[in-house]
């Protein structure tokens, strides 16, 4: 990948929380080809998240249940609460798709974990996903806890 091209990278926390289908092989490393990610409760249950994320594109949709939190963190900070359908978004560097499975949800705050990830200055994909299931289970104890972050770098 050349010097100074944008890429995007997965970060993932799950502690008990929906299954996690679509995930590439070397999710951690920048995503080579678009993926499609689905949270489902299990097998034949109906979806609960549904993420694609184009690397070529620089772009990312989703599409949530009513109860799954979704948001658009820009990279000055800036979130966004999304639709449960949201249309195509184009990514900027440092720009952020954030996804909190609905166990979290009832479990914690919602504008506890909207909080979080605003002020959170964490622009690496990965931590923020740690940071924010560490923050839920702190807020929720024992609740199912999965996170996704899809971020630009």
């Amino acid at each position: 990948m050349p010097v100074g091209m944008m890429r995007l990278c997965l970060g993932v926390y799950s502690r008990g929380g929906p299954a996690i289908t679509g995930l590439p092989a070397d999710w951690g490393a920048p995503l080579g080809a678009p993926a499609q990610i689905t949270l489902a409760q299990g097998p034949g249950e109906p979806r609960l998240l549904q993420v694609r994320a184009d690397p070529a594109a620089m772009t990312v949709a989703a599409t949530a249940a009513p109860d799954v939190l979704h948001y658009w963190r820009y990279a000055d900070a800036l979130l966004k609460p999304l639709p449960p359908a949201a249309p195509p978004l184009g990514l900027a560097r440092g720009d952020a798709y954030v996804a909190v499975a609905p166990g979290a949800v009832n479990a914690a705050d919602g504008p506890a974990i909207a909080r979080f990830v605003h002020l959170r200055d964490t622009f690496n994909a990965q931590r923020l996903a740690e940071a924010l299931g560490a923050h839920i289970v702190e807020l929720a104890g024992d609740a199912a806890v999965t996170v996704l972050v899809v971020e630009a770098r």
